[in-house]
């Protein structure tokens, strides 16, 4: 029942999450300022998932596959790189963007972003309801509902670039803020109906897919943002070095 609950305070928190992230730039006007909280901001949560991916995520994941008896060094690492390139795939190759027209560019870039992001949502959701530890369900809480925060932010951002109306805006944006949830959901429902060894197979692969998609949104989406800025750069390492150091206190605290 603890469990249960927790994942139920997990979803509530990351629908939260994401529906306030993508209304943050209706509300802030200076466009300047906002550009300028966003970089900071990428470089914390780059750290954050860096440090999720490779201290947290990855290890369980290895853990799972020693109690099924597998070779964790050739599982548990493979499908980390899946879970990269899997998105990777998604963002890079399977969709294109042609520049000729600036609103209909932005307006495709929307929807492009919002699709990858929500896979990536939907994986690490199901990553959390299989989850069968209290102490992985409370990381992934504090990692999913930063990455749901500044995300639904980017796309809130990419929605006004746009120029989309107002009903479309919230439409969408609270589409992809409850594909995480969703993904808890599915995740919770797999755990209760499958017998053991299935839901540890399935907790180890989808935590080091969620691992991998981590370090991908971390070095290949956020760093480039947070790093485009020259005058910025000192400070968006240090709020990088920040996160990654917050989650490497918690994997000495456990």
């Amino acid at each position: 029942m603890e469990l249960l609950g927790l994942k139920l305070v997990a979803f509530l928190l990351i629908f939260v999450a994401g529906v306030a992230g993508g209304l943050l730039p209706l509300w802030l006007g200076n466009k300047s300022y906002r550009e300028r909280m966003t970089t900071l901001g990428l470089g914390f949560t780059s750290g954050i998932f860096l440090g999720a991916g490779i201290l947290h995520m990855l290890p369980e994941s290895q853990d799972h596959f020693a109690e099924l008896g597998s070779d964790v060094h050739v599982y548990a690492v493979l499908f980390v790189a899946l879970g990269f390139m899997l998105v990777l795939f998604l963002e890079k190759v399977l969709i294109t963007v042609d520049d000729d027209d600036v609103v209909v560019t932005a307006g495709v870039s929307a929807y492009v972003l919002i699709f990858v992001l929500s896979v990536h949502s939907v994986i690490t959701g199901i990553s959390m309801g299989l989850s069968s530890t209290a102490g992985q369900v409370l990381l992934l809480i504090l990692v999913i509902s930063l990455h749901k925060l500044f995300a639904a932010f980017a796309v809130g951002m990419s929605f006004l670039s746009a120029e989309f109306s107002r009903k479309r805006y919230v439409t969408l944006l609270l589409f992809f803020a409850l594909m995480a949830p969703l993904g808890i959901i599915l995740g919770s429902v797999a755990a209760s109906r499958l017998d053991t060894s299935l839901t540890l197979r399935g907790e180890a692969i989808f935590d080091a897919l969620a691992a991998g998609t981590f370090i991908y949104i971390a070095t290949i989406d956020n760093m480039p943002k947070a790093f485009c800025c020259r005058e910025d750069r000192w400070m968006n390492f240090g709020a990088l070095c920040l996160g990654f150091g917050w989650m490497a206190m918690l994997l000495l605290a456990e």
